[in-house]
């Protein structure tokens, strides 16, 4: 009998070590899904747990009511008569909300299986509720025609988790569509105006996603029939939008954006004073003072001194477009010769009361209207850029 050699041994060592590895590792595996399956919380099917309990053997403490203040205005100023309100009222049934609610203005009507939603509102009214009933719900228009009255929502897919087992419910997220069939829906709504209201119409169509092949590895969209019961959820879901609170809520949002939509009038503008810009604002002096501070502060204006009582700011301002000087090739090269003036001309901002508002000026160092057509130009520029940061 011949012994098995030692490289027959090391390699049976192998397979063996490796197959323990990967047992190992699935147990692993499955050791930490099952923790991960105990320990996750479902929410969705949570439920409330039992109130505390007072343990025996402690005493509940009484309440006082000696200083509590009653609810409401206009209550009995007597303290039995309030005492007796007050065991009435403990004793009455919560208010429970409401079941099928009705909202005023808008009913279901129905003949056979076929219902529509009759709202006691016009057309234009009712369009932008509708409208905004669908894409809240999350679907995408691909039909908006207030000129017709019809709303189409494109297709929206439904792929719901199948968990009959654990490795089913692992290869039915991994891979999709192995073991789930999904599902698309579709919505048309129409509006027709009626005598005194308008009636909404929704329609559903539906695709099912049928798996075909011997190992189920293709599939098709097959159409469905109609669901009245779907159809009829939705319209409910929509007559809920005209109750009076969503309609309250929608109009002070519409308020709101209609607000935001007013152009408002700018607070700086430029206008011509005798063929030079000035800045007029609409605020008056005290507040026009400190904004135009403030502006040339973050402009980069070099604000040598300030004189509230005349309102003059004394700034010095480098021009940003004034010409380079020419060199010779000499200075070029040796990097010499005449540069840009860096160190900026003296100006004065003058801030005047100029019903209703105020009046910025730009004047000369000397207090002057700019006189040279330099002084002109970087005035109207220190005033297009006092406008721009106003405004």
């Amino acid at each position: 009998m011949t012994r098995p050699s030692g490289t027959f041994v090391r390699r049976a060592l192998t397979r063996s070590t490796v197959a323990a590895l990967i047992a190992v590792s699935l147990a692993g595996c499955s050791l930490t899904q099952t923790f991960s399956d105990m320990t996750r919380i479902d929410y969705k099917s949570a439920s409330q747990g039992r109130p505390l309990e007072v343990p025996p053997d402690l005493l509940t403490p009484g309440g006082d009511d000696r200083y509590a203040i009653p609810q409401r205005a206009g209550s009995a100023t007597t303290f039995s008569a309030y005492t007796q309100n007050r065991t009435a009222e403990a004793a009455a049934p919560a208010a429970q909300p409401g079941v099928l609610t009705q909202p005023p203005g808008a009913r279901i009507e129905r003949e056979g299986d076929r219902r529509w939603l009759v709202v006691d509102l016009p057309p234009d009214r009712v369009w932008p509720v509708v409208r905004d009933f669908w894409t809240g719900a999350g679907f995408n228009l691909v039909k908006d025609a207030p000129e017709t009255g019809i709303l189409e929502t494109d297709w929206a897919e439904s792929r719901p988790p199948v968990p009959d087992s654990y490795i089913r419910s692992v290869l039915s997220k991994a891979l999709g569509s192995i073991y789930t069939a999904g599902t698309r829906d579709k919505f048309r709504t129409r509006l027709e105006p009626a005598a005194a209201s308008t009636e909404v119409y929704v329609s559903h169509r539906g695709l099912k996603e049928e798996l075909t092949g011997a190992l189920k590895d293709s599939s098709f969209w097959a159409a469905t029939p109609p669901n009245p019961d779907l159809e009829a959820e939705y319209l409910r879901r929509l007559m809920l939008r005209f109750t009076p609170e969503k309609q309250a809520q929608r109009a002070q949002v519409a308020a709101v954006t209609a607000a935001a939509a007013v152009p408002v009038a700018p607070r700086a503008a430029l206008i011509d004073q005798n063929g030079r810009s000035a800045v007029q604002m609409q605020d008056g002096f005290d507040r026009a003072w400190r904004q135009v501070g403030l502006v040339l502060d973050r402009s980069g204006f070099t604000v040598e001194d300030r004189d509230r009582s005349s309102g003059t700011y004394f700034v010095r301002y480098v021009d940003p477009e004034q010409p380079t000087p020419k060199s010779g090739l000499l200075d070029r090269i040796m990097g010499s010769g005449p540069k840009k003036d860096l160190s900026g001309r003296r100006y004065r901002i003058v801030v005047a009361d100029a019903p209703p508002g105020s009046r910025v000026s730009i004047l000369g160092e000397d207090g002057q209207p700019p006189a040279t057509d330099v002084d002109r130009r970087v005035a109207n520029q220190i005033a297009a850029v006092l406008q721009d940061q106003l405004r």
